[in-house]
């Protein structure tokens, strides 16, 4: 990239992340520069006597009787497997990689090892290094949960052992300030959070002394200390960051009743949490982020907020209340009832915070359940493995249903469709972004039928590799839509930022679900192309028209992807059939083009999927590509069999389409019953 382009790249970042915003970084990242943080949060050795503070100590968490607990745990061997890996010596990262711990500053993956400079002066990405949060996840203390888990399922007091051996092991290897593990104050958040969990559940073993007691609420004295300087970095941020920030200060307040900074930590976390409640959820629960695992963490950040409030007996304010139940309520519509799955909507980073069940990291049932009893009172799911939390926060799961179908839905704000059928459900985004888009995937399609993600999104992979591969399953290429010339919907400014936002037009929905139509423009200044999809369902099939249009002279290249689950597809004539699933995906065009299955390695990583943070799995890539002067129309069916085409036209259920581009579909009727021509894209 030249000189020039690179200005012009970063003044418009510049402009996307608007004044106040670049404000709070420059002044973040000069701090860190002069030495500022260190003067203000100094490096020094843990005292050898805790403070008094600490020994009054407090947690907000329940502590439910072991007896109860092991009552809810679906799959006892299975706690107490996890829990004896732990004590013999491995870890299991973002819930899905079981390693050798290789100690608490080190990349398991290349026993690189972070310094022990004040925490301002590691560098935010190193090559060496690779991905931070490889070194940042151990000490997130999600091993916590599991032990607790294996304790309740046992009543072997090895695992509470087992606990305070890593924890004297962190604290003797992380003192105040030193070191990766302080860089960021999310994690030190979500390393409060557990740690103030585990003062709770443990608190019955004889193994937990009075003395580790009070070392582990100096621990957490540290960490809030860590958090309030730099929560407006990142408030700047305008993501689940300061949502944890916040909650960390707040649940670090109750816990140290006597410590000099408890009211200014209550303060602080309870205003800004109330604020970026406001400015974070939309009304209809959508989450700013665009990623429902971002969401979950949001949601997970809102409940260790309230629970404080709860422990202290003030009321929630009704902001917070509102919108966490409205975004519980939209994940519930999104989730699919066999798996407790979502779709795999933008930015995944392996994060499962405060998992205190047998359910899978895909699995959001035990956050829908414990979510809707925190803000309501009430279960949204019927009695299943995913109680077992219910039992650890409120000691009890008998709390009544709120009956909640699962229904087509249109969250207008955060521009989500969901047109549900049946044993199908499929989720498009039309969405003019407001705030930061996490990838770009504008009217891309997730479809499930029969509890399979037959359209899958394809996930993030990871933040950082050597190979990039985060930047490309964030691009256009990676997602069920289609791609004008080989570049993406937006253009990337930093790592995690795209600038010229998507804007897009929704131009009907129909309330049974049944009908999607909308538009984007956000190839038209670079391109002169607008995109236009419209989606149909009738039962559990679908039918999708993609029209583009291009304006002024010159061919573009044109592409559409439909990102196949597994590998079990065959192709012929334009279809693609999976026997296994008992689906046909059968794409027509208005002209000329080439279509392809693409499967295997051999193409990676455009025939792979990442469901799990650092791991990939092999799919199946339908690709259909035009050069073309003109615009185009694609026409694609997903159902258990071809429609017919004659004459230019496909008749599919009670409809009848035109390949030709931006010819109106009309309704299927007699040959001698006249029709008017309707235009029902």
């Amino acid at each position: 990239m030249s000189a020039l382009k690179r200005k012009i790249k970063l003044a418009r970042t510049m402009v996307r992340l608007g004044p106040s915003t670049l404000m709070n970084f420059g002044l973040h990242r000069l701090k860190a520069r002069s030495g500022a943080y260190q003067k203000a949060l100094p490096t020094a050795a843990w005292a050898s006597t805790p403070a008094a503070w600490a020994r009054s100590g407090r947690s907000p968490f329940h502590s439910p009787a072991a007896g109860l607990v092991r009552s809810g745990i679906g799959d006892a061997s299975a706690a107490q497997l996890a829990g004896d890996r732990i004590v013999a010596g491995e870890m299991l990262y973002f819930s899905r990689h079981w390693l050798p711990f290789a100690g608490w500053r080190k990349n398991p993956h290349t026993g690189f090892e972070t310094n022990a400079n004040h925490w301002s002066r590691i560098p935010d990405f190193n090559a060496e290094q690779g991905d931070v949060k490889w070194i940042w996840e151990a000490s997130r203390f999600d091993w916590v949960y599991r032990l607790g888990r294996a304790w309740a399922a046992t009543g072997d007091d090895k695992y509470v052992a087992k606990f305070w051996a890593l924890f004297e092991s962190w604290r003797t290897e992380n003192a105040p300030n030193v070191g990766a593990n302080w860089k960021c104050g999310q994690e030190c958040s979500l390393r409060l959070f557990a740690l103030a969990w585990a003062a709770a559940a443990f608190a019955a073993s004889p193994t937990s002394t009075a003395d580790r007691l009070a070392q582990l609420y100096e621990v957490i004295g540290a960490l809030a200390e860590r958090v309030q300087p730099a929560i407006g970095y990142a408030v700047a941020q305008r993501n689940n960051h300061a949502l944890s920030e916040a909650a960390g200060l707040t649940l670090a307040a109750f816990c140290l009743p006597d410590h000099p900074k408890a009211s200014t930590w209550a303060s602080i976390g309870r205003q800004v949490m109330t604020r970026q409640v406001a400015v974070q959820f939309e009304v209809d629960g959508s989450y700013a982020q665009h990623s429902n695992n971002y969401t979950r963490i949001a949601l997970r950040d809102l409940f260790v907020f309230a629970t404080v409030l709860e422990a202290t007996g003030e009321k929630i304010d009704t902001v917070v209340r509102e919108r966490a139940l409205a975004a519980t309520r939209l994940l519930f519509q999104m989730h699919d009832p066999a798996t407790g799955r979502v779709p795999n909507y933008g930015a995944n980073d392996g994060a499962n915070i405060l998992s205190l069940s047998e359910a899978d990291y895909l699995d959001y049932r035990p956050l829908l359940q414990t979510l809707a009893v925190r803000f309501s009172g009430q279960r949204l799911l019927d009695s299943g493995p995913w109680d077992e939390e219910l039992l650890w926060h409120f000691g009890r799961a008998d709390f009544p249903k709120e009956e909640q179908p699962l229904k087509p839905f249109q969250a207008g704000d955060g521009g989500y469709f969901g047109l549900r059928g049946p044993n199908s459900f499929g989720l498009l985004r039309c969405h003019t972004y407001k705030m930061p888009p996490s990838h770009a995937d504008s009217l891309a399609l997730d479809l499930w039928v029969n509890g399979v993600n037959v359209l899958p999104d394809k996930g993030t992979y990871q933040y950082y590799d050597p190979r990039d591969l985060g930047t490309y399953f964030g691009s256009t290429a990676a997602h069920n839509t289609v791609e004008v010339n080989g570049q993406s919907q937006m253009l990337k400014g930093t790592r995690f930022l795209y600038i010229d936002w998507v804007k897009a037009q929704l131009n009907d929905f129909a309330a049974d679900g049944t009908r999607f139509d909308g538009q984007h423009t956000a190839y038209a200044e670079r391109f002169g192309v607008t995109h236009r999809r419209a989606v149909h369902r009738r039962g559990d099939e679908f039918l999708i028209v993609d029209d583009v249009t291009l304006s002024g002279s010159g061919e573009r290249d044109l592409v559409l992807r439909w990102h196949l689950k597994g590998q079990d597809w065959s192709f012929a004539a334009r279809t693609a059939h999976s026997a296994t699933l008992g689906l046909r995906v059968s794409v027509f065009a208005s002209g000329q083009d080439g279509i392809a299955l693409l499967q295997g390695p051999a193409h990676s990583p455009e025939t792979e999927e990442s469901l799990y943070y650092a791991e990939l799995a092999p799919l199946t890539v339908m690709k259909a590509a035009a050069r073309t002067a003109k615009s185009f129309r694609w026409i694609t069916t997903v159902g258990p069999s071809v429609p017919a085409a004659s004459d230019g036209e496909l008749r599919w259920h009670d409809l009848v389409l035109p390949l030709a581009f931006g010819a109106p579909t009309r309704p299927a009727v007699s040959d001698r019953e006249p029709v008017a021509s309707r235009d029902l894209r």
